[in-house]
């Protein structure tokens, strides 16, 4: 189960718009699927529907079930399928008696759309959709003619092209990210804190203070190392769904301003930090793969083609603690606190290292620059462009950072 500050104001949040105010327009999808999980038959495709040519067998299963969610109730899971698609999937976990014996009944309704939309191909459009047929298949998965309509209803067809809805990222977030100009990834709003522009529910960018409340001055040697392009392994716990909108932050987070570019020195790096979201074990050989392609000479222009980003450095999230211990794989590990410190007395930090257990600390000035970020964020809080109706005052809690700086 989310531990139970997840259902708490957070010092710096700003509250998601109602479903009826959110974004209607839904990307196609060219997946779609029901997961089902068996005690004695393992992970099974007990439906699916996909493009002609887009394989789903032996590898949506894995990513839309990570381990650990058998100790939570539902969950959301991002992640992304051969390098074109996103993936998103709406797990439920559901006890029920069944031939006298007691256990649960878990099952995860996913969908894949084109990484052409954007870093998640906007697939968070679709959450709320995918969760409540979730709900409705985990008491009765013979119900699968609601899953034909919704195929039938969103599914991609050939030319469909899907409008981008253009909105600048929030001044606040300046101190993270001097850029004045942004390409088209960072369209469909993440601004948080201008009226005119909507997000969806479901939007990675709604997690943004919570961002910053989990990691507080230690976000910015993740921003740098996000910026170096490294890679980066979030080590966590289910659920995943927080975990997976944070890789998507810092993935906003490392865009090279295009009015820097230019002076970028020869050949330039990515423009962006890879996001891979949630991955596990059997994503071992491909992160294997991606180790030998970092060792690429960049500088052959002929070897090395412009939209290949294998070997440039990415941000991911796992729940397999394995994948913590291969320290030739990653550059970075995130460790995550167990959700029950979130209610401890003294503040549990993430732990930052790199290879063979070196120690990554905030240093003073990332203290300084964090606290004057969240006077900034305060203000907006006390004093919010427009404030919801019923809607509390909310006060900043004050928390200490110096266990996570060097002195």
């Amino acid at each position: 189960m989310a531990p139970a500050r997840r259902g708490q104001p957070s010092a710096l949040s700003v509250p998601p718009p109602a479903s009826s105010t959110a974004l209607v327009d839904l990307p196609p999808i060219s997946a779609l699927f029901l997961i089902d999980f068996d005690v004695k038959a393992g992970y099974t495709i007990a439906w699916k529907q996909a493009i002609p040519g887009l394989e789903l067998e032996g590898l949506v299963e894995y990513k839309s079930l990570p381990s650990g969610l058998h100790t939570v109730s539902d969950d959301l899971i991002y992640f992304v399928h051969d390098g074109a698609h996103a993936g998103l999937s709406a797990f439920v976990n559901e006890p029920c008696e069944e031939e006298g014996a007691r256990h649960a009944r878990m099952i995860s309704v996913g969908i894949l759309v084109p990484l052409s939309y954007g870093r998640l191909g906007r697939a968070w459009r679709h959450a709320d959709n995918l969760k409540q047929m979730a709900a409705n298949l985990v008491k009765d998965r013979s119900q699968t003619e609601i899953l034909e309509k919704y195929w039938n209803t969103n599914k991609a067809k050939e030319g469909e092209t899907f409008s981008a809805i253009a909105s600048p990222i929030s001044p606040v977030l300046d101190p993270l990210r001097k850029a004045h100009e942004r390409n088209s990834s960072l369209t469909d709003g993440v601004s948080l804190f201008q009226p005119e522009h909507k997000l969806s529910p479901y939007h990675p960018a709604w997690s943004l203070p919570e961002l910053l409340d989990r990691f507080g001055p230690l976000i910015f040697p993740i921003h740098r190392a996000a910026l170096l392009r490294q890679r980066i392994l979030i080590s966590c716990h289910a659920p995943v769904h927080e975990i997976c909108n944070f890789v998507y932050n810092i993935s906003i987070l490392s865009n090279i301003p295009l009015s820097i570019t230019d002076s970028l020195p020869t050949p330039a790096p990515p423009q962006r930090l890879r996001p891979l979201f949630s991955i596990g074990v059997h994503d071992i050989s491909f992160l294997m793969d991606d180790l030998k392609a970092s060792k690429r000479d960049r500088s052959d222009e002929n070897a090395v083609d412009d939209a290949d980003e294998s070997g440039s450095g990415w941000i991911a999230c796992t729940t397999d603690s394995i994948l913590a211990t291969k320290d030739t794989l990653w550059d970075m590990l995130i460790t995550m606190p167990p959700d029950y410190s979130a209610n401890a007395k003294e503040k549990s930090w993430p732990i930052v290292e790199c290879p063979r257990g070196r120690p990554v600390k905030a240093t003073q000035r990332d203290l300084r620059r964090f606290n004057a970020l969240r006077t900034g964020l305060a203000r907006l809080a006390a004093n919010p462009p427009t404030p919801t109706p019923g809607q509390d005052p909310r006060s900043p809690r004050l928390r200490d950072f110096s266990s996570e700086v060097i002195y």
